[in-house]
């Protein structure tokens, strides 16, 4: 089996554990929702810009706060395994691209690191406002990683998207 063969497996299965993972983690996000936080662990991520950290924990109640902590502790798993597939996505679509593009592309695969280091530390105060909901120090550094993970990953997913659609296409036709 050569290098290529492993990364098309390697990424096949990173994106498998991903969708999976998130499957599980949108099931969890239904029992977030409520009129202070419609959209589930997202309007806790960005609460900052809304004011709202606090009343969100409190809405959700010790109980909502258990379905928050799964979510935060299942989202380690889904970084990796997203990350992996963004990562090895864009490093096999490099070898299709133009030369001229090939040193974007893999700068937009190792971006993607920058999306799980954030989310990384995203839940790391995530989990210290859950733990104590009067910690809003942490509202502000959740909202910039939070906000930082999805800019990354529009950026690299919608760098990916154009390449496939520019040039796979291209190398369909050749084959």
């Amino acid at each position: 089996m050569t290098a290529r063969q492993i990364e098309v497996r390697l990424a096949w299965l990173s994106l498998m554990l991903a969708l999976v993972t998130l499957g599980a983690l949108a099931l969890i996000d239904l029992h977030l929702r409520n009129a202070v936080s419609p959209r589930g662990i997202v309007s806790f991520e960005l609460c900052a810009y809304a004011g709202s950290c606090r009343a969100i924990v409190e809405a959700w109640g010790p109980g909502g706060q258990v379905w928050a902590a799964l979510s935060v502790g299942l989202d380690y798993h889904f970084m990796l395994a997203y990350a992996a597939a963004i990562f090895l996505a864009l490093r096999l679509v490099a070898a299709r691209v133009p030369e001229r593009l090939k040193t974007f592309t893999l700068g937009a695969a190792w971006a993607v690191w920058v999306a799980g280091a954030a989310d990384a530390a995203e839940n790391y105060c995530l989990t210290q406002m859950l733990v104590n909901p009067a910690a809003g120090g942490y509202a502000w550094p959740v909202a910039l990683f939070a906000t930082t993970k999805f800019v990354v990953l529009s950026v690299t997913l919608g760098w990916w998207l154009f390449m496939i659609v520019r040039f796979a296409r291209g190398s369909a036709r050749a084959a």
